[in-house]
């Protein structure tokens, strides 16, 4: 017998591929020696779905650089671009530091396969309720020649913030739109441009932005959207209460809003007798009282932005 056969025969292959009965075993070992290196950890994904699941890496430096890391998985678990990596910094330490890493593409080109990851320096936060971990990095520092007349200094502090591509950041990442790094007032930027060119990432250039007093919340890191907000004077929206203005007793009239305004509006009904009936964008009003005037509002965020009276008549 041949030293092919007996390889063969040694490894179950009959026949098969012996490449791939070689993998088959060094995964299988591989899987069970996994947790074996100080290079482990127990670490919890967030997908791009907006789930989070439990998942075992192995988490190598790469290069130099303290924020750069190789990131290695079980045989057979392949997280996409774009996914969210948390463990601790020591994974035998209960009080450890817990650190997130955004995958950054796939290295193929190598014995053992990775990812390439990059720590989250910071946090954006888009409101109240809602903040993504991301990478925020200096693109570069220099002095403009803004005045052929005369010389004027200009910072070009330019930053590129790389943050998840999900349903949400969807929403939100978009040219103008502001934040608020390090809960400082030197710390605030507005987006110039967006690019998608790598898989599941928003990649955005951002450039420094003034601290809008009264407005802005550097504690919270929830910063002023004159671009988007009803708050900023230059920006004004329009708001019409479509519907007829007089009505015949117990029949159900509909009244909608047009507006353009990206906020979610709410309806109030002034009036004793009549029925109403709230559907959001629409809704239905009957009365029974001749002569009755009833009054219907419309509110974007509190304020009160259109009113129609409607009369009941005979």
């Amino acid at each position: 017998m041949d030293y092919i056969e007996t390889w063969k025969r040694k490894m179950g292959v009959n026949g098969g591929s012996v490449t791939k009965a070689l993998k088959k075993n060094s995964d299988y070992f591989y899987n069970k020696e996994f947790k074996e290196s100080n290079a482990y950890r127990n670490a919890r994904a967030n997908n791009l779905d907006l789930s989070e699941t439990e998942i075992d890496i192995r988490l190598m430096n790469n290069d130099a650089s303290p924020d750069d890391k190789k990131i290695y998985f079980r045989p057979g678990v392949n997280p996409i671009v774009g996914t969210y990596i948390t463990c601790k910094l020591n994974e035998d330490d209960e009080y450890s530091e817990w650190v997130t890493y955004i995958l950054l593409e796939h290295e193929y080109n190598s014995e053992s396969e990775y990812m390439n990851a990059e720590k989250c320096n910071q946090t954006l936060v888009l409101n109240d309720f809602v903040s993504f971990p991301c990478v925020a990095r200096g693109e570069s520092y220099g002095v403009k020649l803004i005045s052929n007349i005369e010389f004027e200094n200009e910072v070009d502090a330019k930053v590129k913030v790389t943050i998840q591509r999900n349903e949400i950041t969807e929403k939100y990442i978009r040219p103008g739109l502001r934040m608020c790094f390090g809960h400082s007032i030197y710390g605030i930027y507005k987006i110039g441009d967006v690019t998608t060119y790598k898989d599941n990432l928003f990649v955005a250039t951002c450039k420094k932005d003034k601290y809008m007093e009264g407005y802005d919340n550097i504690a919270s890191g929830v910063m002023c959207q004159p671009e988007f907000d009803k708050i900023d004077e230059g920006i004004e929206y329009d708001y019409m209460i479509i519907g007829e203005d007089k009505i015949i007793p117990k029949e159900y009239y509909v009244y909608r809003y047009s507006t353009n305004s990206p906020n979610s509006l709410t309806w109030v009904c002034k009036s004793d007798t009549a029925t109403f009936i709230d559907n959001g964008v629409n809704v239905k009003i009957s009365c029974e009282n001749v002569g009755e005037i009833i009054t219907l509002e419309l509110y974007d965020n509190g304020n009160k932005v259109a009113t129609k009276n409607i009369v009941v008549r005979k």
